[in-house]
């Protein structure tokens, strides 16, 4: 799993969570820039103050020209990266090491709010890490089969919606449907995909 899509971290102890403004199509090049740099400060035995860092993603169902269901990782915040740090020292100054790192990192911007970055509220975190929790978590649709035979009704993207038909064929790698449908007693044959029709139980 890439960094990317591991679900974050809310642990206070690495510091508050900041926004970073970042050239578009950028956010994985800074994103890796800042954990290469914090691994090896790590194992320097140094501190750089940077704790996670993440680009949110969510999970995006679309079909294809063929109408084949295809499922992709899509940013939620394109041009940002979301990043935890000990930006200020016990007397809540600005830590410039810590800032001139994080500013010199190649696609970075700059901190959302300028020379006065405001940390992420609790509850926005709170929100980020439920909302990433469930992209990385949620099953993916159950799969329905059809077979030549079955009676379906038409829901959508069809003149005959609300009509039973029966299934001819069946398509399944373009999820596509050749159906039968008795209009005025004559049969009348049309195609749908999978998502336009649902399986009439007990037919």
């Amino acid at each position: 799993m890439s960094e990317a899509a591991v679900p974050m971290e809310n642990d206070a102890s690495k510091g508050s969570w900041f926004v970073l403004q970042t050239v578009t199509g950028q956010e994985e090049k800074a994103l890796e820039t800042l954990i290469s740099q914090r691994d090896y400060d790590a194992h320097q035995g140094m501190d750089d103050g940077i704790g996670d860092v993440r680009v949110p993603m969510v999970k995006e169902e679309k079909r294809d020209k063929n109408n084949k269901l295809v499922v992709r990782n899509k940013k939620r915040y394109p041009g940002y990266v979301l990043i935890q740090l000990r930006l200020f020292d016990e007397e809540g100054r600005i830590r410039s090491e810590v800032w001139d790192l994080v500013k010199g990192t190649p696609g970075i911007i700059g901190f959302v709010g300028g020379t006065k970055p405001a940390a992420l509220s609790d509850y926005e975190v709170a929100e980020m890490l439920r909302v990433e929790e469930e992209a990385m978590n949620s099953a993916p649709k159950p799969k329905v089969e059809y077979k030549v035979g079955d009676t379906v009704r038409l829901i959508g993207n069809s003149a005959f919606i609300g009509y039973e038909g029966v299934i001819e064929s069946v398509d399944s790698e373009r999820q596509r449907l050749k159906v039968s449908v008795n209009i005025f007693g004559r049969a009348t044959p049309t195609e749908i995909g999978y998502e336009d029709v649902e399986r009439v139980e007990d037919a």
